[in-house]
């Protein structure tokens, strides 16, 4: 199995609980938590680019 993405599932709620855009907020969270903040490694985790990655933290107000 993959660890990875194994880690992740505690933060996928059930259905009708979260939008996609709140379930993608809270995985973009996850993922740059997990790596220590290194946005390049959270993006490899989540299969998207850097860009992809600095695009939804402005997106959902994130910006650091």
């Amino acid at each position: 199995p993959d660890t990875e993405m194994a880690d992740f599932d505690d933060t996928i709620p059930e259905p009708g609980e979260a939008t996609l855009d709140e379930l993608e907020k809270k995985m973009l969270i996850a993922a740059i938590e997990k790596a220590g903040g290194n946005k390049s490694k959270a993006a490899k985790m989540l299969g998207i680019t850097r860009r992809m990655i600095y695009t939804r933290l402005k997106k959902y107000g994130l910006e650091t």
